[in-house]
């Protein structure tokens, strides 16, 4: 899945992961390829895992998480 982190300065994170975890409300969750549609407020942190290269794991204050046909949007800062 194609996954693109947006900070208010700029894009943070884009290209092809193989997972995506997070935080919301309810709790941990994660995200894999063909994940169904999907749209939650983030807190905490943010996991990358790329499709290529090491794991990243970003602050997250709070942010809004939008999965769509197995692309995803995260809007940091929001």
């Amino acid at each position: 899945m194609v996954v693109e982190v947006i900070s208010p300065t700029g894009t943070v994170f884009k290209g092809g992961v193989e997972a995506l975890s997070s935080s919301n409300e309810v709790g941990r969750f994660d995200l894999l390829p063909y994940h169904a549609n999907f749209i939650t407020i983030i807190k905490d942190s943010l996991v990358i895992r790329p499709s290529r290269g090491p794991t990243q794991t970003l602050p997250v204050t709070r942010g809004v998480l939008y999965c769509y046909n197995n692309n995803v949007t995260v809007y940091l800062g929001i």
